[in-house]
């Protein structure tokens, strides 16, 4: 079986990451697309002209209070029509059989506007959403997906 997993702003994809490799265990073909990126950086507190510079990016900054430094965290950028297209492209050269969604609750609005394309462009292929928000929201989840992961899915999967 070919497997593809889409994080949506998660590089570090702890969960999807092990779920492939337990896949790759059982013989089947995985992939990991990471959908945008979520980067997070320290910053001194009194390097003003840093935070003016992530914000000059378009970011709207997040930050978290630490005893030596702050973490800024980039607030996730709209997707373009070129991010989206290539994505699909991706995913369309791949071509799985299962595509998995893994996601928090802040992503959801694009986790469901992929997930209908995808529907849209690749009929066939099943989809399973998984992560925090389908953990904690699975029936809201069947609306976009064949199937929800809830908690650990090495079994499931």
């Amino acid at each position: 079986m070919r497997v593809v997993f889409v994080t949506l702003y998660n590089q570090c994809a702890y969960g999807p990451r092990c779920l492939s490799a337990n896949l790759l265990r059982h013989g089947h073909e995985v992939f990991v697309l990471n959908f945008k990126l979520f980067r997070s950086v320290p910053i001194d507190r009194a390097d003003v002209e840093h935070r003016r510079r992530i914000a000059a990016n378009g970011f709207l900054p997040v930050y978290e209070t630490l005893a030596h430094h702050d973490i800024v965290c980039g607030y996730p950028t709209t997707v373009t029509d070129t991010e989206r297209e290539t994505l699909f492209a991706e995913i369309e050269k791949l071509a799985p059989e299962v595509l998995c969604f893994s996601l928090t609750s802040s992503h959801v609005p694009l986790a469901q506007s992929l997930s209908r394309e995808c529907r849209r462009r690749f009929p066939r292929t099943m989809q399973v959403w998984g992560g925090i928000h389908p953990t904690m929201d699975p029936t809201g989840c069947l609306e976009f997906a064949d199937a929800v992961c809830v908690g650990e899915g090495d079994e499931a999967l």
